[in-house]
This record gives structure tokens, C-alpha cells and sequence, in this order.
């Protein structure tokens, strides 16, 4: 589908200003290896004589997107907030850093716009304790290589880690970022999980700080 940013202030010349509250199913995808959270928003036509130009509706849009991931995240969590003091409909401390990658509009008018954040900044207030990094026996940081995953993998911002016969909850923040890490990779077990690629991955985890951390 092409862009038609364009034509934004003819199409919505008359389009009620909506906001966070229409619905939105589009996928939420946790695109580790480029540490960005791809997700989207949407704006559609409604009722109502209200008039909304094609920059309100973009940033309805924006608007949306970023309750549509906020709202994810709080679920994951058992439906608690993601943030003290703060409820799912709240602004979320990570709003400031989504970024706009563009935006679509399809035959029935209704407007998509694709959204980026950090991952570091998505994750960072889901963990209730200090992430430590990752460590091998000998005291090295792991650096992690995690693959692409839909967001259902992650449960209040971690993922099952298949280890031999253990399943471990992984933390995708302990990941070391020194480029002198020990690199460890892991691969889509599933559609829920990951596991290590190969054995040499499954030793060095066996043998890092991760089980101590998570027992």
C-alpha cells in the first residue's frame, strides 16, 4: 500500500478527532536484533461532525498505537499497571521516545501509522528488582543475540528460555552491550520461547550467572 501523506488533508477534512480509545488489533513485534519494538496505530472514520485534519489524524493515530502497546504491556503483568501511580489509559514514561516510520491509508480511509521504540526503553520498568547483566563463570558479560518474536513471548517483559530439560524466565535487559561480550545465541523455540543455537550457547548459559539469578 502506498503512502498517501499527502492527500491526509483532503481525506479527513471530515473525520471526528478520535483518539486512544479505537480498537486495535494490529501485532506488536519485539525486533531484537535491530532493538526496536515495531507496532502500529489507527485512526478511522466515525460519526460526528467534527472536523480533524490530516496532521490531528496522524497524531490521533500515534496516540492510539502507543495506548495499544501500553496496554499490552500492563496485561502481560496480570493486568496490573506498568508503572506506579500510573493506569493502562495513563502516559507512559516511554511516549517521548516512539518514532513515526510512516504512514498508510487504505480504501475504507482508515489510517495506519507504523511505530518504533527502543526496546531498552519499552522494558526498563517492567522488571520489579535491578537487571544484572549476564555473566560466565569466569566473570565475561554475555551478550545475547535474540531473534525477532511476537510480542505474546514476553510475560511482563520476559521470555521462556528452553534449557535442557529447565524452562527459565530470561530477561532480555540482562544482555551485556560491551563489544568484548561473550556472544551467546538464541533461536525461536516455538512461537513462545527461544533456546540456544547450538551446544556451545546451552554450556556457556548452564554455566553463567543465570540460574543463580533466577533460582
Amino acid at each position: 500500500m502506498k503512502n498517501y501523506y499527502a492527500l491526509l488533508p483532503i481525506l479527513f477534512s471530515s473525520f471526528p478527532a478520535f483518539a486512544a480509545s479505537i480498537q486495535n488489533d494490529t501485532p506488536i513485534i519485539f525486533n531484537f536484533p535491530s532493538k526496536e519494538v515495531l507496532f502500529h496505530g489507527v485512526f478511522m472514520p466515525g460519526q460526528g461532525n467534527a472536523k480533524t485534519q490530516g496532521l490531528d489524524a496522524e497524531i490521533a493515530a500515534r496516540r492510539n498505537g502507543i495506548a495499544h502497546l501500553n496496554s499490552f504491556l500492563a496485561s502481560s503483568c496480570g493486568q496490573a499497571s506498568v508503572e506506579k501511580n500510573e493506569g493502562v489509559s495513563g502516559t507512559p514514561s516511554w511516549q517521548a521516545v516512539v518514532k513515526s516510520q510512516g504512514s498508510e491509508i487504505f480504501s475504507n480511509r482508515v489510517l495506519k501509522i507504523s511505530l518504533v521504540a527502543p526496546v531498552r526503553d519499552i522494558l526498563k520498568n517492567m522488571s520489579k528488582t535491578n537487571v544484572k547483566t549476564l555473566q560466565t563463570k569466569d566473570g565475561q558479560q554475555i551478550a545475547l543475540k535474540l531473534p525477532k518474536m511476537p510480542a505474546s513471548a514476553l510475560k511482563c517483559g520476559l521470555i521462556t528460555l528452553t534449557l535442557g530439560s529447565r524452562n527459565v524466565a530470561l530477561n532480555p535487559l540482562a544482555s551485556s552491550t560491551d563489544s568484548n561480550a561473550k556472544v551467546v545465541q538464541l533461536i525461536a523455540d516455538g512461537s513462545a520461547g527461544v533456546k540456544p543455537a547450538e551446544t556451545v550457547d546451552r554450556e556457556i548459559l548452564e554455566n553463567s550467572s543465570l540460574l543463580s539469578q533466577t533460582e
